[in-house]
C-alpha cells in the first residue's frame, strides 16, 4: 500500500502496464526479485507446501491488489494511506491465520 502510493509510477510500470517484462531486463529482474521474496515467505508460512503455498499467495494477492486498487482508484486520500495499510497488513494476517480453508 504504502509503496504504491509513494511510488505509483513504478507500481504501475510492475504490475499493471501490461509489459513484456522478457523484453526489459531490469524490469523482469525487478519483478524477479519481487516474487522470489514473496513466494520465500509464503512456503515459509505453510512449511513448504507447495499446494497450500499457492492458494495462500493467490489470497494475499488478490487481497493487497484488491486494496492497492481502491487506494489507486482514489478511495482512499494521502492522509489515509497508513490506515489503509494497516487495513491491508490485517487482512494479510486474518488469511495466514485461517491459511488451512483455503
Amino acid at each position: 500500500m504504502r509503496f504504491a502510493a509513494a511510488h505509483r509510477p513504478l507500481f504501475d510500470v510492475l504490475y499493471e502496464a501490461g509489459l513484456d517484462k522478457t523484453r526489459h531486463s531490469e524490469i523482469e529482474a525487478g519483478a524477479k526479485a519481487l516474487d522470489e521474496a514473496f513466494s520465500a515467505c509464503v512456503r515459509a508460512i505453510v512449511d513448504a507446501d507447495e499446494r497450500a503455498a499457492e492458494a495462500l499467495a493467490t489470497a494475499v494477492e488478490a487481497t493487497a491488489h484488491g486494496l492497492v486498487s481502491l487506494l489507486l482508484d482514489g478511495d482512499y486520500d494521502d492522509a489515509m494511506v497508513d490506515a489503509a495499510a494497516e487495513r491491508a497488513a490485517r487482512a494479510t494476517l486474518a488469511l495466514v491465520a485461517s491459511r488451512h480453508l483455503l
